[in-house]
């Protein structure tokens, strides 16, 4: 079993250098060709350079083979961050190297871009996979290769959804909200702020507890800045932990005293730095905050507070489907329910062929979903969506109340 798991990753690191030196290859031929097309006699250098290009490829492609057979003979290979695959197609290994181009993605060891191929041609085939059963109608979502893809499902869990839910409930009801409107995109109104991208640094919570003040700021027509992320996570920590998880409604919380501070004064570091007092900067701050907890979800309350405030922060329970989602209203069944990650709902509406939807910001950048955004089934509380709310009441620096509806 082990002599064909390692023929198996031999074969793999052979093709994968061959498709490589292809490419080199291809390129150094170029080269030629251009540099010789003044040559008076084209033929006898075309041969030249063709014998020594090909005894190039022979030695570049034997130094990699060895190069992979040494590290076989490490622990890498049995670590469970890197697991072997049925060798990929030229096809697929040109996804690949298109993929790293698309995403200006790099590597420092041999061992490192071999793992990574793996995941990333793993996630390739699990796409098209579930794309046959979209375009079948069994699906009500695509997946697609995004800038994530070549991670472990470890590192996206461990990195990017790092939550730290509270356990007490805590809520003021808004008994008497107007009816929700039919559908609302806040986007549309001017409520939204750009798309951002935690980086290596498990704060959802922070940006989700932003997109919640930046709306209010804009709908109280107090400030358009973009509201700093940095602050919350560097600032309120006498509940959340930084890039180690957190709770939207205590991110809004420390704004009642911390101010809201916008970006452009406290600029976002991928990371945790020391708690800076920009309260003196502050646009604005918070009035009261709020959570509301549903044991079994409530769509239609969450739908009216959207409706007559704005976008709020919920919490989900998102895995690999999620992290692969391009385009549709992503549906799966037998979610899981343990929420793990902080997201802002900005808006629902209904599709004629895949149902109602909440549509939701991430913080995954604009190179996930639609340009950062994506349609999750509604009124199912998939994934535990709809089982927590958070939002504000916020005032300006003088003090004046922005209300909310009731």
């Amino acid at each position: 079993m082990k002599i064909l798991v390692i023929l198996s990753a031999v074969f793999f690191i052979a093709l994968v250098s061959a498709q490589i030196d292809r490419e080199n290859l291809n390129y150094a031929s170029q080269m030629v060709r251009s540099e010789n097309s003044s040559d008076p006699n084209p033929s006898s250098s075309a041969s030249h350079s063709d014998s020594s290009s090909s005894s190039e490829s022979d030695e570049t492609l034997a130094d990699k083979i060895k190069k992979g057979l040494k590290i076989l003979k490490t622990k890498f290979y049995s670590a469970k961050n890197c697991t072997l695959i049925p060798p990929p197609s030229l096809h697929e290994l040109h996804e690949f190297f298109q993929w790293t181009v698309t995403h200006n993605k790099t590597y420092g060891t041999v061992a490192e871009k071999f793992c990574r191929t793996i995941h990333l041609i793993h996630n390739f085939r699990e796409n098209h996979q579930h794309n046959k059963l979209f375009k079948l109608g069994k699906a009500t979502f695509k997946r697609a290769l995004n800038h994530l893809s070549d991670l472990t499902k470890r590192e996206i869990r461990t990195v990017l959804m790092k939550f730290a839910p509270s356990t007490s409930t805590r809520s003021d009801p808004l008994t008497a909200l107007p009816q929700a409107r039919r559908s609302v995109d806040w986007r549309k109104e001017g409520l939204v702020g750009p798309v951002g991208f935690q980086y290596n640094c498990g704060n959802c919570w922070a940006w989700a507890s932003a997109a919640v003040l930046e709306g209010q700021l804009r709908k109280c027509r107090i400030s358009n800045e973009s509201v700093s992320v940095q602050s919350m996570v560097d600032c309120a920590t006498e509940y959340c932990e930084g890039c180690d998880g957190g709770w939207p409604y205590y991110g809004m919380k420390w704004a009642i005293d911390g101010g809201i501070i916008p970006t452009s004064k406290y600029p976002y570091l991928d990371g945790e730095g020391y708690c800076v007092d920009r309260k003196q900067e502050a646009i604005g701050f918070v009035d009261t905050p709020y959570v509301h907890d549903f044991y079994y979800g409530d769509a239609e309350y969450i739908k009216r507070i959207v409706s007559s405030y704005g976008p709020v922060a919920v919490a989900l329970c998102v895995g690999d489907d999620f992290t692969h989602y391009s385009s549709g209203v992503f549906y799966i069944n037998n979610c899981c329910t343990t929420v793990n990650h902080a997201i802002s709902i900005v808006g629902y509406g209904s599709d004629p062929k895949l149902g109602d939807y909440w549509l939701i910001k991430n913080s995954w950048d604009l190179s996930w979903g639609q340009d950062g955004f994506a349609k999750v089934a509604r009124g199912h509380n998939l994934c535990s969506i709809e089982s927590t709310v958070h939002y504000a009441q916020i005032k300006d620096v003088k003090g004046n109340v922005c209300r909310i509806p009731k």
